[in-house]
């Protein structure tokens, strides 16, 4: 979702991202001259907007690039002079802004690191110094969700039954906590958040389960919540709507 929820970003196979308007309803309409073309980037996957609602970023599988476009009136999107960008990692799967939009993670999977890019106001992407970053599993584990913690102080990374948990420098640069990686307690981890409060990241796993993380200064343990459910402490889910890709029918529900 774009950050003011009126917008839906969907990566496509082949080359290509999709772009909804959101009715109040959940609706969607499909933007005058969606998809929008990725550029050189193949076989785009994880896709996200940035905090400041200005860009889109895809992570391109088989190109071992992110694409970087800027977003238009009405929801049109432009790739941005130099896109894509090459990742210095292979197949990047996720991509993640911080929440201040100045800085771009992306998850290689076969690589088993995360890189790093300093994000220009014009959305040009420069590698912070040390990029890409072990991701802190056995080199045979597969990175694959990335999410900053509201507050950007914090990057985690889904990788297998793991965690990996890295504090954010100032220039970008990560460094893993202590701990880390931290089990999840169930395998195959891919899609994972912070909550908004910042005291849980939730991991999808390809096992049909769903952990759920409690975040501690320096260590992380499994949360004392109902595991599955994400609350906003009155028992409610977080948000009215929820949207899935689905990968087999190319459509959204």
């Amino acid at each position: 979702f774009s950050p003011s929820g009126d917008l839906l970003a969907a990566a496509n196979s082949y080359q290509s991202v999709s772009v909804f308007t959101v009715a109040s309803g959940g609706g969607l309409t499909s933007v005058p001259g969606s998809p929008f073309s990725t550029g050189a980037g193949t076989y785009p996957l994880g896709v996200e907007f940035s905090p400041n609602g200005k860009l889109v970023a895809t992570a391109n599988q088989y190109s071992n690039n992110v694409s970087v476009l800027s977003v238009g009136a009405g929801g049109a999107l432009t790739p941005v002079s130099g896109s894509p960008f090459a990742n210095g990692g292979s197949t990047p799967l996720q991509v993640a802004f911080s929440p201040d939009s100045a800085l771009l993670a992306a998850t290689n999977e076969t690589a088993n690191n995360v890189s790093m890019f300093s994000v220009a106001s014009d959305g040009g992407l420069t590698p912070v110094s040390g990029s890409p970053f072990a991701a802190g599993g056995p080199s045979y584990y597969f990175p694959y969700g990335v999410s900053f913690s509201p507050g950007g102080a914090l990057l985690a990374v889904s990788d297998e039954d793991k965690i990996s948990v890295f504090g954010v420098g100032s220039g970008g640069a990560l460094t893993p906590v202590s701990g880390s990686p931290f089990a999840t307690g169930a395998s195959g981890g891919q899609g994972l958040a912070f909550s908004p409060d910042g005291k849980f990241v939730a991991i999808a796993n390809q096992d049909d389960t769903v952990s759920m993380l409690l975040v501690g200064a320096i260590t992380m343990t499994p949360a004392t919540a109902p595991q599955g459910v994400i609350t906003d402490g009155t028992g409610a889910p977080y948000g009215p709507l929820t949207f899935s890709a689905n990968y087999l029918t190319c459509t959204a529900s």
